[in-house]
C-alpha cells in the first residue's frame, strides 16, 4: 500500500495469489530471480524484496544451494486473534470509555521509521489515546499508520468518532485488509509522565506492547506503543503446538 513502492507491492501480492489459488504448490520450487525479473519487468532489488518477505511471513522457505520452494507445511493456526487493543476489552465485556485522543499528520520519526521500514520523515499519521475501564485509566496508546486513505487532506476520516474509538473495525470497513501482528511485551516502570497520565505512582509496574500490523500483501501499516497500568490489567495467551506435514516416502 506504499506509494513508494508500487512494484514491490504489485509483485508481492501476485506471487500470494498464486500461492493461495494452488498454482504454485506446497514444496514446489518457483521460478528464479532472473525468471521473476523478466516475467514481471522488474529489478532484481524488487524481486528479493517481495521474495524476502514471502519467506518472513511463512510462504516461502529457502533452500541452500537449491533455489526457492513454497513451503510444503500448513501454516500454525493463530493462537491469539489479532484483536484492536479497545476491541479486545470489549470482547471480554469490559466497560471501556476513550479519553483525550489525538489525530494528526506528521513526519515520521526515525525510531518508528525503523519498525516500518521507512525513511525518516516520511508522511504519517499519529494517532494517540487515554483508555479508562469503569473510569479508571487503563492505558496510554500512541500508534503510527502509513496508509493513503488517512493521508489524504480531504478524507475527513481522522475526525470520525469510530476511527477514533474503533480503529480496525473502522479501517476493514474502509477497505484495508489487516493480516496479522507481531509484538513485543516488555515489563517497565511507569514514568513520571506515565504516572500522570494514568493515575498511578512513579515507579510503578508497567506493561507496554509494541506492535506492528501488517496488511495481506506483508506491507507494514501501524506501529503502536501501548502502556498498561500492570495492576489493572491481564494479558493471556492460549498456546497451540504446530504439526507440520512430513514426507515420509
Amino acid at each position: 500500500m506504499r506509494q513508494s513502492v508500487p512494484l514491490y507491492h504489485h509483485l508481492k501480492s501476485e506471487l500470494i495469489q498464486r500461492i493461495d489459488s494452488g498454482t504454485w504448490k506446497r514444496g514446489e520450487l518457483i521460478p528464479s530471480e532472473a525468471q521473476l525479473m523478466e516475467e514481471f519487468a522488474v529489478s532484481r532489488t524488487t524481486v528479493r524484496q517481495a521474495l524476502g518477505d514471502l519467506v518472513s511471513m511463512g510462504h516461502l522457505v529457502r533452500r541452500q544451494g537449491r533455489g526457492t520452494y513454497v513451503a510444503d507445511y500448513s501454516p500454525m493456526p493463530t493462537a491469539a486473534p489479532l484483536y484492536g487493543f479497545i476491541e479486545e476489552l470489549v470482547h471480554q465485556g469490559r466497560d471501556i470509555v476513550v479519553q483525550d485522543s489525538t489525530v494528526q499528520r506528521v513526519k515520521c520519526p526515525e525510531k518508528v521509521a525503523d519498525f516500518l521500514g521507512l525513511r525518516p520523515d516520511t508522511p504519517v499519521v499519529w494517532f494517540t489515546r487515554l483508555v479508562l475501564d469503569s473510569g479508571t485509566p487503563l492505558f496510554s496508546e500512541s500508534s503510527y499508520f502509513l496508509l493513503p486513505l488517512l493521508l489524504r487532506d480531504d478524507s475527513g476520516i481522522l475526525e470520525s468518532p469510530t476511527f477514533l474509538d474503533r480503529v480496525y473495525a473502522f479501517l476493514e470497513q474502509q477497505g484495508v485488509k489487516i493480516s496479522r501482528g507481531r509484538q513485543d511485551i516488555a515489563a517497565e516502570l511507569a514514568t513520571v509522565a506515565d504516572a500522570q497520565t494514568l493515575k498511578i505512582d512513579s515507579g510503578d509496574a508497567l506493561l507496554t506492547i509494541r506492535r506492528i500490523t501488517y496488511d495481506e500483501t506483508g506491507d507494514a501499516i501501524e506501529y503502536s506503543e501501548v502502556r498498561y497500568a500492570a495492576q489493572r490489567y491481564r494479558y493471556q495467551v492460549d498456546l497451540q503446538r504446530m504439526q507440520r506435514e512430513r514426507d515420509d516416502s
